[in-house]
């Protein structure tokens, strides 16, 4: 017990499922991290919910008093980690952990398949015939992407679509820059994977962290559609991201 309290004092960030929301936001806090506007617009929404969960009120007093016996240290642990929570945040290292720390460029060729800088991505998959790599949005319907732009010049932007959830959600597709939203257009008609290609507007340099912030309508499961028994949330799958200045 000792051993593991020790390893959870030595971490930067310790959170809370039973205060989710201000454990988002104290991680945020700790690195330096913008938080998502839909998590601020949704505050208190619920989403991955498991199903078909005992609850404590329906285990026989034999089970329940089994499971705590067997769980003394673990709680221990966990009333020790409450205890941290509640007295405020660790002190912050002086390591820069911002995404904001690359050099501002205006040429990007991001390949989904390897380590995105953002936030509401699921895990690279890769296509069993093609063998492209992607990533969905998910399980909430907005991802965001930390690419200090260099922006004197308007940028080209192309976006290649993998998959998509549903028809209609590919065509709810929303890429914000900042205040801005870039006109996404399909090279042609039909089912992904396509291209989406757009202008994003030169800017001021102050504007050069913005985030890029693509939103779909919704998210849903291949479960939840009958397809296959993937409960994940998805939304639209990307494989490659290029910005390039526009001549």
């Amino acid at each position: 017990l000792e051993i593991a309290r020790r390893q959870l004092d030595s971490y930067a960030f310790v959170g809370r499922v039973e205060r989710f929301e201000a454990s988002v936001q104290r991680l945020m806090d700790t690195l330096g991290w913008p938080v998502f506007d839909w998590m601020t617009e949704h505050a208190g929404d619920r989403v991955n919910v498991s199903e078909g969960r005992v609850r404590r009120d329906e285990l026989s007093p034999g089970v329940l008093d089994r499971i705590l016996e067997l769980t003394i240290l673990d709680r221990a642990l966990h009333e020790g980690a409450l205890r941290r929570f509640d007295s405020g945040p660790a002190p912050v290292s002086r390591t820069d952990r911002s995404p904001f720390s690359a050099e501002p460029t205006d040429a990007v060729d991001l390949d989904f398949a390897g380590p995105v800088p953002g936030f509401g991505w699921q895990m690279p998959e890769s296509h069993p015939v093609t063998g492209t790599g992607f990533r969905w949005i998910g399980p909430l319907p907005e991802a965001t992407l930390f690419l200090p732009l260099r922006r004197e010049r308007d940028l080209h932007v192309r976006l290649t679509v993998q998959k998509a959830i549903t028809p209609e959600v590919l065509a709810g597709l929303r890429l914000r820059v900042g205040a801005l939203e870039v006109d996404l257009r399909a090279d042609r008609e039909g089912e992904p994977p396509l291209v989406l290609a757009g202008r994003l507007p030169a800017s001021t340099p102050g504007d050069s962290a913005d985030p890029l912030r693509f939103s779909a309508e919704s998210t849903t499961s291949p479960a939840a559609l009958g397809r296959a028994p993937d409960r994940r949330q998805l939304g639209v799958a990307f494989s490659r991201l290029e910005l390039r200045p526009v001549p």
